[in-house]
């Protein structure tokens, strides 16, 4: 539960610190599937961990 805390929030302080503004319908076309592959990541490795243990 931490990964998911942590990387969103670091993923904003680095667009912060470089300034990256989401201007063009692509750039939120991006972002949308980057998150959702993260989520789905996410959401493979707890299915994972809950089915080993």
């Amino acid at each position: 539960m931490i990964i998911a805390l942590i990387e969103p929030t670091v993923r904003l302080v680095k667009n912060l610190k470089e300034n990256n503004y989401v201007s063009k319908i692509e750039d939120i076309k991006r972002l949308g599937w980057s998150v959702f592959r993260s989520v789905m990541l996410l959401y493979v490795l707890t299915l994972a961990v809950l089915y080993f243990t």
